[in-house]
């Protein structure tokens, strides 16, 4: 018998089984981080073409393509809350009793809900503040759409993490006693 190699596969299994409700919401945010890199890809791949393959920089593709992979962090951001695959040090964690951890998952819970609160909401501050001003190479566009990736990310996760035990909760309550 083979031993499995140390962190193998380590950053596509979860930390916890997928309740009903990661599983219901994880593929959009898989898809929507997936095509915001493809973007980001095929917008700096003509950006580095239109330079050192036609002499013909276009300037607004090297600033679109940078703020495409901004908001492609935030949407692997979510992948990762709902996979519960952000980088945990359970050392400790997983030597304390099972009543223990619960309490302290629920805690941390709470305290991943409030920052992600609070930073939704400096973020969303943030956005407001740049409504009027504009991308450097694209006047037309506001820069309203790049700060919106702070708040609009972090109002999901915490909403995620208050919706996803309530949903998974009531989906099983209907479902009976045999699930």
């Amino acid at each position: 018998m083979t031993e499995p190699v140390v962190g193998a596969g380590a950053a596509e299994e979860p930390l916890r089984p997928l309740g009903p409700f990661a599983r219901t919401v994880l593929p959009v945010f898989q898809t929507l981080a997936a095509l915001l890199l493809a973007a980001a890809v095929v917008v700096t791949s003509f950006q580095v073409i239109s330079r050192f393959g036609f002499n013909r920089p276009y300037p607004w593709a090297e600033e679109v393509g940078r703020y495409l992979f901004v908001w492609t962090v935030y949407a692997g951001f979510l992948v990762a809350i709902v996979k519960g695959t952000h980088i945990r040090v359970t050392f400790l964690v997983d030597r304390l009793p099972l009543l223990v951890t619960t309490i302290l998952d629920a805690v941390l819970r709470l305290v991943a809900i409030a920052t992600f609160s609070w930073v939704a909401w400096l973020g969303y501050g943030l956005a407001l503040r740049n409504m009027r001003r504009s991308f450097f190479t694209i006047p037309d566009m506001t820069l309203v759409w790049l700060y919106a990736a702070v708040p609009g990310a972090m109002a999901l996760a915490a909403t995620f993490l208050i919706l996803e035990p309530v949903v998974d909760r009531l989906i099983r309550w209907r479902r009976g006693p045999e699930s």
